[in-house]
């Protein structure tokens, strides 16, 4: 990035490694330097840490909400008040609860197409998430007796 140019993304790359001229430098090589930008180390959907997320981390997540041992990885992300267990946050809300737990279930189910997580505490490497877990409603509607109207 300069003040001029910025590169935002990439189809295909069949080089990698360092490029230069006289003005320029740029650095090839799937999203080099987006390391940075994320800030905990999780993996969405991994509560045990085993690895990878599967149906042992939602019986995991369920027994730690019923009073069990808190999952292995927690975040400092601020403003969120820490320990953040992130890789419990599968919906995207910056919390953890049962509602994640159903999201998870409906994604091993092929009913959800990815894991989603916090904006404020993305995982390392990661600088937005794939998608927005709940999209706001501008103007919501009413039904009064069969009557729709919008609600101003």
């Amino acid at each position: 990035e300069s003040g001029s140019y910025q590169l935002d993304g990439t189809i295909g790359q069949p080089i990698v490694g360092a490029s230069s001229s006289a003005n320029y430098i740029i650095e090839a090589g799937f999203w080099v330097g987006a390391a940075a930008a994320g800030g905990c180390a999780y993996i969405p959907g991994d509560i045990n840490g085993s690895g990878a997320p599967n149906g042992i981390d939602v019986t995991y997540g369920v027994t730690y909400l019923k009073g069990g041992n808190a999952p292995p990885d927690s975040c400092d992300c601020l403003p969120i008040v820490f320990p953040f267990y992130g890789a419990m946050d599968v919906n995207g809300t910056c919390s953890t609860n049962g509602i994640d737990i159903t999201f998870f279930v409906t994604y091993l189910k092929g009913g959800q197409p990815a894991l989603l997580y916090c904006i404020d505490c993305p995982p390392a490497g990661m600088a937005a998430p794939p998608g927005p877990a709940v999209t706001p409603i501008e103007s919501p509607l009413i039904r009064v007796k069969g009557v729709s109207r919008s609600n101003d």
